[in-house]
């Protein structure tokens, strides 16, 4: 394999690094008229938000959402909205999700909180690493190149039809 081709490489859900936290059916705000029912996966890293096609099959709607990049905005203590931002080097996103109860909102900001304030401890305690680049409609993650004696990093692109 030639250092730094480009690999074609799905997200590895089932990483022994990556666990699923909390899995909750809630509602997407995505404009002033537009609310569409999801269910949210919050693993230690990463949320994905999916929505059932079919009894059984989730369609990923978005990228998923690294919790590094993730702020959560928890100033709206008496509706059961949920705000977060989704910072990249193009653009802050603003991400709208209501709960059905107010036990599942505290649940769920209580999932983010600890999550996200998990995975900003760890980048800042972790070696360094080149970060992830965001091109176009693809995400490129660095990842090791197998075989290698010493550790050598090569992309691997994950290809998304979400803007942010």
């Amino acid at each position: 394999m030639e250092l730094g081709a480009k690999m074609e490489m799905p997200l590895d859900l089932c990483s022994p690094k990556r666990t699923l936290v909390v899995s909750e059916e809630m509602i997407l705000h995505e404009s002033k008229h537009l609310s569409i029912k999801v269910t949210v996966f919050i693993y230690t890293d990463l949320m994905l938000v999916t929505r059932e096609d079919e009894p059984g099959r989730c369609n990923v709607l978005q990228n998923p959402l690294f919790l590094r990049q993730l702020r959560l905005q928890d100033d709206h203590a008496e509706d059961l909205r949920i705000y977060l931002i989704h910072m990249t080097e193009k653009c802050d996103c603003l991400l709208s999700l209501e709960a059905y109860s107010a036990d599942q909102k505290r649940r769920v900001c209580q999932c983010l909180k600890d999550t996200i304030d998990k995975q900003l401890q760890l980048q800042r305690t972790a070696p360094f690493y080149p970060p992830d680049v965001q091109v176009g409609n693809t995400h490129t993650l660095m990842v090791p190149l197998i075989g290698s004696s010493a550790l050598t990093l090569i992309p691997a692109v994950i290809h998304s039809q979400d803007h942010c």
